[in-house]
């Protein structure tokens, strides 16, 4: 009950604070950084991950929070698909840029987990939450 109050929570505050997608951002580039992010968590590779991130999100992404997440997505069994991704921009006012904000919904053997990824207008990772 807690993670579902929350999820809503949560859900209601990204849809108060997103607008639609903002013109600036590729559909197609930010489904490629998607998938990029999602291929680099599955081959465990931190360092891609780091490389693909703004400053501030890479010295965040340390080798003991990469593992705390590596082991949920091997309990979590081999990966089955992606079944939702949606995408809206918010401005982020520690960056002061408008940042798009995308949830992606991705089905495992075991679990299903929501990612909630945030890219800058470079792509470049600038969040990555993991539920």
């Amino acid at each position: 009950m807690k993670k579902l109050l929350i999820l809503v929570l949560t859900l209601i505050l990204l849809a108060g604070c997103a607008q639609a997608l903002d013109k600036s951002f590729s559909e197609e580039k930010l489904d490629e950084a998607i998938y990029q992010v999602l291929e680099n968590l599955h081959l465990k590779d931190s360092q891609a991950i780091r490389d693909m991130s703004i400053d501030i999100m890479a010295a965040g992404l340390d080798d003991a929070t990469m593992e705390t997440v590596y082991n949920l997505l091997d309990e979590a069994g081999p990966f089955k698909e992606i079944e939702k991704i949606t995408k809206a921009s918010m401005k982020d006012k520690d960056l002061d840029q408008i940042i798009a904000v995308c949830s992606v919904k991705v089905a495992y053997e075991s679990k299903t987990y929501l990612y909630t990824m945030s890219f800058t207008q470079d792509y470049k990772l600038a969040g990555l939450f993991l539920k």
